[in-house]
């Protein structure tokens, strides 16, 4: 039996999808997506219930993650990987940037 418990994942700037990653298929994207266009704009959690999944965002300074899991995952495994996933998108965006700026030998 296949663990389910993080299904989908991805981070926007504003509503421009930047990256995503899922293995399995459905329309949590598209629900996902939908969600997306409803959040505020103000830094905070936000956590959808629909259909036996729950559609969890952490809002951060113009980038929005999620992570779409399944009820069985609770709230906490989800609101962890979102911390987990801003960390290392924002340490990632930091390291090229600071490629960027250094001059080359």
């Amino acid at each position: 039996m296949v663990q389910k418990s993080l299904i989908y994942a991805f981070v926007s700037r504003g509503e421009v999808i930047l990256a995503e990653y899922t293995e399995f298929s459905g329309n949590f994207n598209s629900i996902a997506f939908q969600c997306l266009q409803k959040l505020p704009s103000s830094n905070n959690k936000f956590t959808y219930n629909c259909d036996g999944h729950t559609f969890n965002y952490l809002v951060d300074n113009g980038y929005t993650y999620c992570v779409v899991a399944d009820e069985s995952a609770g709230r906490q495994v989800p609101v962890a990987f979102l911390e987990r996933i801003k960390d290392d998108f924002l340490s990632n965006m930091a390291a090229e940037r600071l490629q960027q700026l250094l001059p080359t030998a």
